[in-house]
């Protein structure tokens, strides 16, 4: 077999069924190994992307062997705003497992010409620790492969959503719902948190208006904390369900054993059972998580806030990311969760760093 037999080339509209077959078949490893789908639409799946390429690796009968995206995002570097890439949706069928390394080869070779044709400020990805084969396969710069250099842990953990969550109470805050008046405040709220937070997304006004730029994304799933008139942290409830889902395929390890019990003993205590393998996981995600002056009381008061307005549309689980070295990691502590990390890394292909880990990037887990 020659190193010719697999193409890479730009997937469309009619590959989507292929797409959204490949995502649902091929799932992600982990003490919670899921399924992430794209239905009923793959493309319509990616939000936030100036330009979203989808790379298909294809066998001699055009049979689609793997699959991988490259989206280009308005995001922070350095203090600039800048236009970023993020390669995701890596998945090799099973099949081809065994002729992986050629597979990747002819798939970054693709990706490196889009980088040549428009380059960004940066380009980065994400991968589960536990991806044992995917890191093994990726990082080390091997031939026609791009370095992966290490930018720290994310924490992303799934947090329990109690049926029953109150409303949070606070003297010293003032948290309401957003409105599209607020827009505005909200934009420059994210920008000046976050400038300084290389990765994260750059803001503007429009960018919230429903239907834009974040799908399924309205000015009510947005809480703002305010302190004498100043707005102080907001938070945002993210369903997207409409456009991705989350499958549980299996539970792995210890809690493969112990979910029988601990769903039983949840359930008692009026808690969502854990959702069972093959089934979709009602889940959503505290995205826009921002707090002034790093407020670690503030951000608790706000996820609570998120685990209410989660509560009352009957979400079980919801998402979060955290960076290692970010200031609001505390607040992660004492919730009942199922955790899970990944690692972030700078994807260069000349080995050049232009990002550095001293300057805790921010992502949010919505985008990953």
């Amino acid at each position: 077999m020659s190193a010719s037999r697999f193409q890479a080339t730009p997937a469309n509209s009619e590959d989507d069924p292929a797409l959204r077959a490949i995502l649902a078949h091929t799932s992600l490893p982990g003490t919670l190994s899921v399924t992430l789908e794209r239905e009923p639409s793959f493309f319509r799946g990616c939000p936030d992307a100036h330009r979203h390429d989808v790379v298909a690796v294809r066998d001699s009968d055009r049979t689609i062997a793997a699959l991988g995206s490259r989206c280009e995002r308005a995001a922070w570097v350095q203090n600039q705003p800048a236009t970023v890439g993020y390669l995701g949706d890596l998945r090799i069928l099973s099949p081809y497992r065994a002729l992986a390394g050629r597979i990747l080869i002819e798939g970054y070779r693709y990706i490196k010409e889009l980088e040549k044709t428009r380059p960004t400020a940066a380009t980065y990805t994400a991968i589960f620790e536990d991806n044992i084969p995917a890191r093994r396969a990726l990082i080390g710069g091997r031939a026609g492969l791009p370095h992966y250099l290490d930018l720290g842990r994310l924490h992303c953990p799934a947090l329990l959503v109690h049926p029953w969550a109150r409303c949070p109470k606070s003297r010293r805050f003032t948290c309401r719902v957003a409105t599209e008046a607020d827009f505005p405040v909200l934009a420059d709220f994210l920008n000046t948190t976050f400038r300084q937070r290389d990765l994260a997304p750059v803001h503007s006004a429009a960018d919230f208006i429903a239907g834009q730029r974040w799908p399924g994304l309205k000015a009510e799933d947005f809480i703002m904390a305010w302190e004498n008139g100043t707005l102080v942290g907001c938070i945002a409830l993210w369903d997207l369900r409409a456009f991705r889902q989350i499958r549980v395929q299996a539970y792995q390890g210890w809690l493969h054993y112990a979910r029988p019990i601990i769903s039983s003993a949840m359930a008692l205590l009026g808690w969502h059972r854990l959702t069972p393998p093959g089934v979709l996981v009602p889940a959503a995600f505290a995205s826009f998580f921002a707090v002034a002056n790093h407020d670690v009381g503030l951000g608790r008061l706000l996820l609570r806030h998120a685990r209410h307005a989660a509560a009352r549309r009957g979400i079980s689980l919801l998402f979060t990311c955290l960076h290692e070295g970010d200031p609001l990691l505390p607040v992660l502590h004492g919730w009942l969760a199922i955790p899970t990390v990944g690692r972030l890394y700078e994807v260069s292909f000349d080995g050049q760093a232009r990002l550095t880990p001293e300057r805790p990037p921010h992502v949010e887990a919505a985008l990953l």
